[in-house]
């Protein structure tokens, strides 16, 4: 099966030319790192959240926290990261957004999202030292694209089709950004509060590593 490293089609960040991420990671990053324990602390507190696993992982451990919804950027981490917050606030086309950190030896299986119509959106933040953590994607049944996180690197796909990802360090985590975009042809839509609140208990819930539930909560299960 060929591999693929140099897919511009696949992995595009022509999107991220006129985007404030672009210009600041860095201060995001920074600002993350400095309060990191305190922002964790208030995530546990406001969803009553877990980090102990995520469906999909096949072994070790993805932390998520959701930072916005439904076009809507949670406040309670404002003063701890206002360059994420205002970032994420000035996107009129949010759908959602969320840290994905995936700890040393972590592995997730091949998966596909189910939001058609959205774009995947990533900004790495930190990589291991020790080790290169990849995507995958696959396009048909002989091609697969492969890219390699680097602090910095912005970038959007279709995670409608197949993909996986993995951190094979033996001691340091990646620390990735990703969220979700209506493009411009879309029509956008806005969920209802009880779906909000299904998406959230999702985030509290997921901790059974061989769960079947799908990661991203999808249109056909409203």
């Amino acid at each position: 099966m060929a591999t693929d490293s140099g897919s511009h089609d696949i992995f595009r960040s022509d999107w991220f030319f006129d985007n404030p991420f672009l210009n600041n990671w860095q201060q995001v990053r920074d600002e993350y790192l400095e309060n990191v324990d305190e922002f964790k602390e208030r995530w546990h507190v406001k969803f009553n959240g877990t980090e102990d696993g995520w469906p999909g992982a096949v072994s070790g451990v993805v932390q998520k926290y959701p930072l916005a919804f439904n076009g809507e950027v949670f406040d309670g981490f404002k003063d701890l990261m206002p360059t994420l917050y205002n970032n994420l606030a000035s996107l009129n086309r949010l759908h959602l957004a969320t840290f994905s950190n995936f700890q040393p030896k972590c592995y997730l299986k091949p998966h596909h999202g189910d939001n058609s119509g959205i774009v995947r959106c990533h900004i790495t933040l930190t990589t291991p030292s020790d080790a290169d953590c990849k995507l995958f994607v696959q396009t048909d049944k002989d091609t697969i694209h492969e890219l390699v996180y680097k602090p910095g690197k912005a970038f959007w796909f279709d995670n409608t089709r197949l993909h996986w990802a993995g951190n094979p360090s033996e001691s340091e985590e990646r620390i990735n950004i990703f969220f979700d975009m209506w493009p411009l042809n879309t029509k956008m839509v806005r969920y209802k509060e009880g779906y909000k609140n299904k998406m959230i208990q999702s985030f509290r819930d997921h901790t059974n590593l061989n769960t079947s539930v799908r990661i991203t909560p999808g249109l056909d299960n409203v």
